[in-house]
C-alpha cells in the first residue's frame, strides 16, 4: 500500500459523494449506514481529485492537512 493515498475525515464529510463520482480508480465508495465517504487504500493512486472535488474538503491527501496543501500551492504560485 502507498502512503500517497487519500483519506476522509469522517467529521468532514458531508455524504455528497461528489468523491466517490470523480475518482477514476472507483477507490471511494459510500457507507450508507454512516452516512460518509469510504476509501478504499489499496485502489487508491493519491491522484487527488476527490480533494479538488470535495465541497467539505473531507478528502485529505499524501497526509497533509487541507491548510499545508494550500501553503504548498501559495508558495508554488509566488514569485521571489
Amino acid at each position: 500500500m502507498s502512503g500517497l493515498v487519500s483519506r476522509i475525515a469522517n467529521e468532514l464529510c458531508c455524504g455528497c459523494q461528489i468523491c466517490v463520482n470523480v475518482c477514476p480508480y472507483q477507490a471511494i465508495s459510500f457507507d450508507e449506514r454512516r452516512g460518509v465517504a469510504v476509501t478504499n487504500e489499496v485502489l487508491c493512486k493519491g491522484c487527488g481529485a476527490c480533494a479538488a472535488a470535495c465541497p467539505c474538503e473531507a478528502p485529505m491527501l499524501m497526509g497533509f492537512n487541507n491548510q499545508q496543501l494550500y501553503a504548498q500551492i501559495r508558495n508554488a504560485l509566488s514569485f521571489s
